[in-house]
C-alpha cells in the first residue's frame, strides 16, 4: 500500500537499513475536482512525506513529468492531465529514476489513500480498482484520453448512481472496454426505471442503499437477477 511509512523509501542496505528516498508522481486526472478540504488533507499527507525524506515529487502535466515542491500543489493539482502509466514509467526511466523507486498515485492508489484516510470508513483496507462514473462525467478531459489512462490499470468495478440515457450510455461504453469490471450501483436518493436496473443485474455485486426510494417489489426482482451481489 502507497500510504505505509516505509512504502516511500526503497531498501539500499540491509545491514544499516539506510533507505533512499523514493520519487512521488502525481497522475490523478480527477483531482481537479477534489472539494478544499479534501484537497488540504492530501496535500498535507504529501508535505509528511516529503519531509520524512522523499524529496522528488513530478506531477503528470501536459504530456510532461513536472517536478514541483509541496507549496505549490494547491495551485498545480488542478493542472494535472491523463498520462498512461506506460509512458510515466518510461519518462521516469529517461530520468534514471526506475519503477521500484518510484511511488505512483494514480487514480486508484489514490482513492486507497483516501480511504485510508477516512476516519468513518469501515473499511479501511478496501484494494479494489473501482472506477466512480461521476469522475468521468465532471472531468473537463475527453473519454479517449481517460481511457487511453484506465487501460493500463484496468478498472475491477464500475461505479453509477444514475442510469438515465447519457450515464448508461458511458456504463455500456466502459464496460465494452473492461467487460470483465462488475457494477457498483447506488440507488441512493435518484430515481430508477425498473427496466434500466434490470438490465445491468447480472455485473452487479454490489448494492448501496442509503437514502434509496426502491420499492420493495423492484428490490426483490433486483435481487433475484444479482447472481454476484
Amino acid at each position: 500500500m502507497i500510504a505505509g511509512e516505509r512504502a516511500c523509501w526503497r531498501e539500499t542496505d540491509e545491514v544499516t537499513d539506510r533507505r533512499e528516498p523514493k520519487a512521488i508522481v502525481i497522475a490523478d486526472w480527477s483531482l481537479q475536482q477534489l472539494k478544499s478540504r479534501k484537497r488540504c488533507d492530501f496535500i498535507d499527507l504529501i508535505k509528511q512525506i516529503h519531509s520524512e525524506g522523499c524529496d522528488d515529487i513530478y506531477i503528470s502535466q501536459n504530456d510532461k513529468l513536472v517536478k514541483c515542491e509541496p507549496s505549490q500543489l494547491y495551485d498545480v493539482l488542478h493542472k494535472i492531465t491523463p498520462k498512461p502509466l506506460s509512458n510515466i514509467t518510461r519518462e521516469m526511466a529517461a530520468k534514471g529514476i526506475s519503477a521500484d523507486h518510484c511511488a505512483m498515485l494514480d487514480y486508484f492508489n489514490i482513492r486507497r489513500l483516501f480511504l485510508e484516510m477516512d476516519k468513518n470508513n469501515i473499511f479501511p483496507n478496501t484494494v479494489i480498482n473501482n472506477l466512480d462514473i461521476a469522475d468521468i462525467k465532471n472531468s473537463n478531459f475527453s473519454l479517449k484520453d481517460i481511457l487511453e489512462v484506465l487501460h493500463d490499470i484496468h478498472p475491477t468495478s464500475i461505479s453509477t448512481s444514475s442510469l438515465k440515457t447519457k450515464d448508461k450510455e458511458l456504463l455500456n461504453n466502459l464496460l465494452d472496454h473492461f467487460p470483465e469490471a462488475s457494477i457498483r450501483l447506488i440507488l441512493g436518493d435518484s430515481s430508477f426505471i425498473e427496466r434500466d436496473i434490470l438490465e445491468i443485474a447480472s455485473k452487479v455485486t454490489e448494492l448501496d442503499l442509503n437514502y434509496s426510494t426502491i420499492t420493495g417489489a423492484t428490490l426483490a426482482k433486483l435481487l433475484q437477477h444479482t447472481p454476484k451481489l
